[in-house]
């Protein structure tokens, strides 16, 4: 009895090892990927996963703007298997749609322990080659943004282990997704900024006071003649400044540094070409 103990400990200690290895290696991954390399990294970290804990598919949906469905995004399958693709969960599955829109996990240790009222959703699992699964939905900041389902072609019983540990992977990935809802709202921003300006014949820059970096857009760079390319800091600002306006326009920003107030200047800007140009700050 004691053997059979130490044997069973021993499958959970190397389980528990695995996992947390597997989410080290999910979590260092997805810190180093650049933002519109995110869907390729989501999609091999689903294979990854896969293939180290002998699950036959996992499928990544998030959730329709109406709150009440889910689609599909990403899917990992075994050679052999169908991978779940559909614009709509609550068509295949409501009972479990239900559930997750509830903000509960799903536990599924096997099909048929489904209650009767989940017919339809029984049904579903079965057209894809689903007989266990377990389905976390992604909730990030109080905000319902998704779900990930793990599943096995064949009746497997879901230790509080596994559970634990496909739960953790499951945050991973749900912070993944807020990270790259937020990434896209930031860019929509900036492009909402960047036609306001343009239209307005307004530049917009950003200086980065502590490391001396600026940031601006094109129609800035071209209202202060610098080449897209060029790196700016507050000496090359100056540069371009008439050299009448120069030392004013240093003793001013040297003053709202100091005292924290906003900057209203006018000066002229001096062209690559020697024109000169007034510029409204």
């Amino acid at each position: 009895m004691s053997h059979k103990n130490n044997n069973k400990t021993l499958i959970e200690i190397e389980e528990h090892l695995r996992f947390q290895s597997l989410l080290a290696e999910l979590s260092a991954s997805f810190v180093r990927v650049q933002p519109d390399m995110m869907d390729q990294a989501i999609q091999e970290s689903l294979g990854l996963i896969g293939e180290n804990l002998d699950l036959d598919q996992i499928s990544l949906g998030l959730v329709t703007p109406d709150g009440q469905d889910f689609y599909s995004k990403f899917a990992y399958a075994k050679p052999g298997t169908k991978p779940w693709e559909a614009s709509s969960l609550m068509s295949e599955g409501p009972y479990i749609t239900r559930i997750l829109i509830e903000g509960q996990p799903v536990i599924m240790h096997d099909v048929d322990d489904l209650p009767a009222e989940a017919a339809m959703d029984r049904e579903g699992f079965l057209r894809y080659g689903v007989r266990a699964e377990l389905i976390f939905p992604f909730i990030v900041g109080g905000n319902f943004i998704g779900r990930i389902g793990f599943a096995s072609a064949y009746p497997r019983h879901w230790s509080d282990d596994v559970v634990r540990g496909l739960g953790l992977m499951a945050d991973v990935f749900a912070n993944v997704i807020e990270r790259q809802y937020a990434v896209q709202a930031l860019q929509a921003r900036e492009e909402q900024m960047r036609l306001a300006a343009e239209a307005a014949n307004i530049g917009l820059w950003v200086w980065n006071i502590r490391r001396d970096t600026i940031w601006a857009t094109d129609k800035t760079r071209n209202l202060y003649g610098v080449s897209i390319d060029e790196t700016l800091n507050l000496q090359r600002f100056l540069d371009c400044l008439h050299p009448d306006d120069k030392q004013r326009v240093s003793e001013t920003l040297q003053r709202i540094l100091a005292d924290g107030s906003d900057l209203h200047d006018k000066y002229r800007v001096v062209h690559p070409d020697a024109t000169e140009h007034w510029i409204c700050a």
